[in-house]
C-alpha cells in the first residue's frame, strides 16, 4: 500500500479531486491512495515544501530564521512554470535548500487555464468593460486579487493590469487592494473574499475579482446566481501552464513508483477531466 501526499495550486481544487477520485478507482493502481492534498498558493506552497519563510535569502547564509518545518509533498503541482522552478533551481530565486529537495519527474506541463475578470450584480450597473477601466469605475468598491507573492494569479493580474496601454498601473490597483484588504493568500481565497461581498445586503458591495476561468466555471450558480464575466485579460499579457512534478520526499516515503504511476495519470487524463471544467487544454 502507498500513500502519497500532494501539494497542489489552490484553484485545483476545481477538477484535481476528480482526477484523484478516478486514478484511485482504477483497478491498475489499488493500493494507492492520496492520503492528503495541501492547497495554497504555488509559490507559497513551494517555499514550505523547501522549508524556507517568505523571507528566506541566500544573502543571509548564516540567519537561522529562515527554517522552517517543511511541507514534505511527494508531488508538487503549481499554476506557473515559476513557481515550480522554486523548487527546481531555489538558488535562482535566492532561496535556500535545507532539506535538499529535488525533482524525481517533471516539471511536466498537464493543463493550461485563461486569467478573467468577473463581477458582482452590484457593480454590474457601473459600465466596467474590462481590465483597462476596472479601476476607475469601480470606485470605492472592492477589488479582489491574490497575493503576487505567494500565489501566481496575482503575478499574472499584474501583468493583465500593466498590459493595457493608458490603464491603470498595477501599483495602484494592488494599493486599493491592500487599503481595503481585499488581498488573498491565493486565487481561492480571493474568489471567497469576492463571493462574502456578493452576498452582502443593504446595500450589496460593488466588486470585482481577477481570477481564472476555472475558478468562475467552479461557481456554484444556485448560491450565486449573479455573478457575470467582464471580459479576459488583455490578449498576449497571460500566459497559464500548470506544472507537475514528484518530488525527493516520494523516496524517503518510499512512494517513489506509485507517485510516478500519479504523475504520469494527471498528464493522460488533464485535459479530458479538466478541460470540461473551464481549464485550457494543451
Amino acid at each position: 500500500m502507498a500513500n502519497i501526499r500532494i501539494a497542489a495550486a489552490a484553484s485545483l481544487i476545481n477538477g484535481l479531486p476528480e482526477v484523484i477520485a478516478e486514478y484511485q478507482s482504477n483497478s491498475l493502481y489499488s493500493g494507492n491512495t492520496i492520503v492528503w492534498v495541501a492547497y495554497g498558493g504555488s509559490y507559497a506552497l513551494a517555499r514550505e515544501i523547501l522549508g524556507v519563510a517568505p523571507d528566506d535569502s541566500v544573502a543571509n547564509p548564516t540567519n537561522p530564521s529562515y527554517v522552517t518545518p517543511p511541507l514534505p509533498a511527494d508531488i508538487l503541482l503549481t499554476a506557473s512554470t515559476d513557481a515550480m522552478d522554486v523548487v527546481n533551481n531555489p538558488g535562482n530565486h535566492n532561496h535556500h535548500n535545507p532539506n535538499s529537495v529535488t525533482l524525481l519527474s517533471g516539471p511536466t506541463n498537464f493543463i493550461g487555464n485563461t486569467l478573467v475578470l468577473i463581477q458582482n450584480s452590484a457593480a454590474s450597473s457601473l459600465g466596467i468593460t474590462g481590465f483597462g477601466d476596472a479601476y476607475t469605475k469601480i470606485g470605492s468598491g472592492h477589488i479582489w486579487v491574490a497575493e503576487p507573492d505567494d500565489a501566481p494569479a496575482g503575478e499574472y493580474a499584474e501583468d493583465a493590469f500593466n498590459a493595457v496601454p493608458g490603464g491603470t498601473p498595477w501599483a495602484t490597483v494592488y494599493s486599493k487592494a491592500q487599503s481595503d484588504n481585499t488581498i488573498g493568500s491565493d486565487v481561492q481565497v480571493a474568489l471567497n473574499g469576492f463571493l462574502l461581498d456578493s452576498q452582502s445586503v443593504s446595500p450589496a458591495t460593488p466588486a470585482i475579482a481577477v481570477v481564472y476561468n476555472s475558478d468562475f466555471v467552479g461557481i456554484n450558480t444556485a448560491i450565486h446566481p449573479n455573478i457575470t464575466l467582464v471580459a479576459n485579460a488583455p490578449s498576449g499579457s497571460v500566459t497559464i501552464t500548470y506544472q507537475a512534478a514528484v518530488l525527493s520526499y516520494a523516496t524517503a516515503h518510499g512512494v517513489a513508483s506509485a507517485a510516478n504511476t500519479f504523475w504520469t495519470y494527471l498528464q493522460t487524463s488533464a485535459n479530458r477531466i479538466l478541460g470540461p471544467l473551464g481549464y485550457a487544454t494543451i
